[in-house]
């Protein structure tokens, strides 16, 4: 039952980030089988093992395996006896510096694509770094710096080819810095001193919950370095709950120090912050989700009117969730209604921003005659993503259109000479239109 629960797609993106919510978990109960409960034994044994199995086979997660290991290895080092924990801390050091590179080259294309996002999310922290670009602005702007990029450089290359629309910094701390600039970073610096400050204190009890707790942080903190596990809510109710233990969990011996004193408050009143943002965002969510099925229900069935106003509540309601405002623009110019369409994708584009909102937009801009806006916009879809055949296609089709010889022709060599990341049958039909059109342009 946990494996369709935790690898169902309405709870995480991807079995990636499934495989670091196993590993917290899985990190979490090991430290119990070393208690007296003797009786909880063979439970714990059986969950561990099938746990073990999901986050190895099933998850395929590479962020998952390396926050595992280092957990794993706070575990070890932690009840290891002093003359040996030398030793073992060295030693896992060096494993798990074996292992970030083994895991590098385990998906080569993958970890191309991921120094790519790093680049590009650098690139918009330098330029935005005293006050950031703005809480949740990341899926607005990455694709932007995207296609700045790639409108300056090989839209052929390997790069190129692994680029692709992207929300997510795979990063967590260098998304939440790009995001919030200065203040973040001090506020960051500040939750990760506190909770260390935390946990060492804490560790002194030697109990088997705070063991837990804390190797599930710790991949947890190793995890976020090249994944978005904190965007995940999931995962955000399982660093409450940690954090909940670590802020309330009775303990039997006592520091009566002041500085013992002040940081369990700080920390608590972040904790109950926290807590509150995301009961928040649970409500939020539900109702959103709720609110954008009515919508898709009612668009697939045909009722165009009807889901036009489902998608005009939805976007007055959540107007943040930028990808509702490019579906009801896109009911908008189904229903011909050009003008609305277009200012609601340019509102839209303030919170969300793909290669189909500038393919869309271009297409609107070709109908209302902006045809030298409609150049630039199906320009800006391919440097946004260089490997999508159809973007490219899409400007020959408008350059075709306009008998514009001279550009149909660049494109259409560009298409023909452009490496395939994925041969399929849709490309081999695109492969087919563009020969044809070539041509009636150069009989």
């Amino acid at each position: 039952m946990i494996f369709i629960i935790v690898f169902n797609f309405p709870f995480f993106p991807n079995s990636s980030i499934a495989g670091i919510f196993l590993a917290m978990l899985l990190l979490f109960l090991i430290p119990f089988i070393k208690a007296k409960h003797k009786k909880w034994l063979v439970v714990l044994l059986l969950s561990v093992l099938l746990l073990l199995f999901a986050l190895l086979v099933l998850s395929n997660s590479r962020a998952g395996w390396l926050g595992f290991a280092a957990g794993g290895s706070f575990i070890i080092c932690f009840y290891a006896t002093k003359q040996r924990k030398r030793l073992f801390i060295f030693s896992s050091i060096i494993v798990l510096t074996l292992l970030l590179l083994l895991l590098f080259f385990y998906k080569q294309d993958s970890s191309a694509g991921r120094k790519h996002i790093y680049s590009i999310s650098l690139k918009m922290l330098s330029d935005n770094w005293i006050s950031g670009i703005g809480i949740g602005k990341f899926k607005a702007r990455f694709n932007e710096y995207q296609a700045d990029y790639f409108s300056t450089h090989s839209i052929d290359n390997k790069r190129a080819l692994l680029a692709d629309n992207t929300f997510y910094a795979f990063n967590d701390y260098l998304q939440w810095i790009t995001e919030t600039g200065i203040i973040g970073l001090l506020v960051l610096v500040l939750l990760i001193y506190l909770t260390i400050r935390r946990i060492i204190f804490l560790l002194k009890s030697s109990r088997p919950i705070i063991i837990a707790t804390t190797s599930s942080l710790i991949c947890l903190a190793v995890a976020a370095l090249f994944s978005y596990p904190l965007q995940v809510l999931p995962i955000q109710a399982l660093v409450l709950v940690c954090f909940g233990i670590m802020g309330f969990w009775p303990l039997q011996k006592v520091d009566n120090s002041t500085q013992q004193k002040i940081i369990p408050i700080a920390y608590k009143f972040c904790l109950l912050f926290m807590s509150v943002v995301f009961m928040f965002k649970v409500w939020n969510e539900i109702d959103r989700r709720k609110m954008e099925n009515k919508a898709f229900e009612l668009a697939r069935s045909g009722y165009k009117t009807e889901a036009i106003n489902q998608y005009k509540q939805l976007v007055e309601k959540y107007p943040s969730s930028g990808y509702n405002y490019f579906l009801y623009a896109q009911q908008l110019y189904y229903t011909n209604q050009l003008p609305a369409a277009y200012e609601t994708l340019k509102k839209g584009m303030r919170h969300y921003i793909d290669n189909k909102v500038y393919k869309l937009k271009a297409e609107i801009e070709q109908e209302l005659r902006m045809n030298a806006e409609a150049e630039k916009s199906y320009l800006r879809t391919i440097c946004m993503v260089p490997n999508r055949m159809g973007s490219r296609l899409d400007l020959l089709n408008f350059y075709a259109d306009r008998n514009d010889k001279a550009k149909a022709l660049y494109w259409t060599k560009s298409i023909i000479n452009m490496p395939i990341k994925v041969p399929s049958e849709r490309i081999d039909k695109m492969l087919l239109e563009t020969k044809a059109i070539l041509k009636k342009i150069q009989p």
